[in-house]
């Protein structure tokens, strides 16, 4: 689950907890409309980077995220009348798959890269490969039939990166 805090750009004025609630000065200025829109643009960015992934709105509480109480709170929030124990996403985020002989495709899910612009480097020491992309790293163990393959190319798909294996020469 991925869980971020709606109010702590800007807090709803109807939030139950919120110290902006009837401030009636920074509502007729029309800072509280900008840092509106401002929110629900990073919301919708939250909400499109880790689809489908289950999202939990947090309101700002009045005091710090401290303590077991506060962590209660959190949960109650989260989680609602769930079960924190249950799943709820399943999806492998790596995918491998033969294309052919000899010919194979690792398919690693990062749907929050693909619009950033950013050529990913592909780097295979052995059973590792690291994935670098900006300042983003990951390293992802390959299973050991493709150990003596060579990464021949990689792209975007479909918020998928998608890098090729052939046998090496």
């Amino acid at each position: 689950n991925l869980t971020y805090c709606k109010k702590e750009i800007y807090p709803d004025f109807d939030c139950d907890t919120c110290k902006w609630k009837g401030n009636d000065a920074n509502i007729s200025s029309g800072k509280a409309l900008d840092w509106e829109a401002i929110q629900q643009k990073y919301i919708e960015q939250i909400q499109e980077a880790f689809a489908p992934i289950p999202i939990a709105e947090v309101p700002l509480f009045d005091d710090e995220v401290v303590g077991l109480a506060m962590l209660r709170r959190v949960g109650q929030k989260v989680y609602e009348e769930k079960n924190p124990l249950d799943i709820f996403f399943n999806e492998n985020p790596i995918d491998i798959k033969k294309v052919s002989d000899g010919h194979y495709k690792v398919r690693v899910r990062l749907p929050f890269m693909e619009h950033m612009g950013l050529e990913p480097k592909i780097l295979k020491l052995g059973d590792d490969l690291t994935i670098r992309i900006g300042d983003y790293q990951k390293i992802v163990a390959l299973p050991i039939f493709l150990a003596g393959m060579e990464s021949t190319g990689a792209s975007y798909e479909d918020k998928w990166l998608s890098i090729d294996f052939a046998k090496a020469k």
